[in-house]
């Protein structure tokens, strides 16, 4: 490759820069981008840069007033370690999607940076707690292999966007005491250990998730929470009660799945704009509230519990798409879920429902049906009204009566009816 040598003089001459002063702050910015280059394969990127052209028709570098604002080079295999930059006017560095590997510098040398993001690389190590980077507001480090604990971040007050998911990161989660102004927190995919904090200071988040972790203990109420509107807990060591999260009324997404949670599930009469409560495979037990106070609900997957009594008709909840309430305890008869005009999918397969089943007439977007594992008895209905049917699994029952005929179905690819008491002509 040419020297460092040739390659500016040879970049002066083409820039021709009249005053010194901007001459040798440009030309610190070149240097900059050079060692960039030469640190990871850049001969071998997918786009690479030509050093005979001026600096500003390289790929992924924007300039103003001659500087160097922001370098973008998403996924253009970048491979290598990453130098500790020299750009004192870069405001965005977006490295990510590329095979980056090493430690991450703690970029001493921009101070002016809002903008890092390196999410989706091969890089090792611990975070620095970038001390020298007060404007920092978005921070991306997402899909890598970084080790060690999580910095509390004292000295990035600007913070906003924080993403840690899918790291090897330790330990127990910070308070972030000094963050005030995060709206996004994602730790998911991570051992951490330890409670979930209450993050009292964290007043705009709007987006937290914390699955996948190791994470142990109650989950906490988040009374401070009044913006939040994404809550993933799912994937951990959770155990009590679920709170009633009285003081979330933005709330629209509750996934809590995948823990160790007893006692019953709360009705949440102040989470209007809930769309999403996924409670599945835990321990919850007592009687499935009927959710009046959830209009917007679109998503219930209440299975693998140990949940008993009879089936709300859910007459409240017109936008529901998925239920899913399969290896339970319930028993009685099954609704007709009049109001339920957009359900897909509902699966109440290996609980103790007895009776027979309803023809299910206002179900006209109905997909997949699973009824299995139950005592149900009497002759089946033809579903007339179910022309989007796809699956249909009626099997170990006690049904009876001559052979049901779907052939009126045109959808129909799954049908599964043994272990009944069946006849035919």
């Amino acid at each position: 490759m040419k020297s460092l040598t040739l390659i500016f003089a040879l970049l002066f001459c083409l820039l021709g820069l009249p005053q010194q002063t901007h001459a040798q702050t440009r030309q610190a910015d070149s240097l900059a981008l050079v060692m960039l280059y030469d640190s990871t394969d850049g001969a071998n990127w997918t786009t690479t840069w030509d050093f005979t052209l001026p600096m500003s028709s390289w790929n992924g570098v924007n300039l103003i007033g001659g500087r160097v604002t922001s370098v973008n080079l998403y996924s253009n295999n970048l491979a290598g370690t990453l130098p500790d930059l020299n750009l004192q006017e870069l405001i965005s560095l977006r490295l990510s999607g590329n095979k980056l590997s090493g430690s991450i510098p703690d970029f001493s040398s921009l101070p002016n940076l809002p903008y890092l993001d390196l999410n989706n690389n091969q890089l090792t190590g611990s975070i620095p707690n970038f001390a020298n980077l007060p404007n920092l507001t978005d921070l991306y480090l997402s899909r890598n292999q970084l080790t060690g604990a999580i910095p509390d971040f004292p000295n990035l007050p600007n913070l906003t966007y924080l993403h840690l998911n899918n790291n090897q990161l330790t330990g127990a989660i910070p308070n972030f005491a000094s963050l005030s102004y995060l709206t996004e927190l994602s730790l998911s995919a991570n051992p951490l250990t330890g409670a979930i904090p209450d993050f009292p200071n964290l007043p705009n988040l709007t987006y937290l998730d914390l699955s996948y972790n190791q994470l142990t203990g109650s989950i906490p109420n988040f009374a401070n929470h009044t913006n939040l509107r994404w809550l993933y807990l799912d994937n951990n060591q959770l155990t009590g009660s679920i709170p009633n999260f009285d003081n979330l009324p933005n709330l629209e997404h509750l996934d809590l799945h995948d823990n160790q949670l007893t006692g019953a599930i709360p009705d949440f009469p102040n989470l209007p704009n809930l769309t999403e409560l996924l409670l599945h495979r835990n321990q919850l037990s007592g009687s499935i509230p009927n959710f009046d106070n959830l209009p917007n609900l679109t998503e219930l997957l209440l299975n693998n519990n140990q949940l008993s009594g009879s089936i709300p008709n859910f007459d409240n909840l017109p936008n529901l798409e998925h239920l899913y309430l399969y290896n339970n305890q319930l028993s009685g008869s099954i609704p007709n879920f009049d109001n339920l005009t957009k359900l897909e999918v509902l699966f109440l397969t290996n609980n103790q429902l007895s009776g027979a089943i309803p023809d299910f007439d206002n179900l006209t977007k109905l997909e997949w049906l699973k009824l299995s594992y139950n005592q149900l008895a009497g002759t089946t209905p033809n579903f007339s009204n179910l022309h989007n049917l796809h699956l249909l699994f009626l099997d170990n029952n006690q049904l009876s009566g001559i052979t049901p005929d779907f052939s009126h179905l045109p959808n129909l690819t799954s049908l599964i009816l043994y272990k009944n008491k069946f006849t035919t002509e």
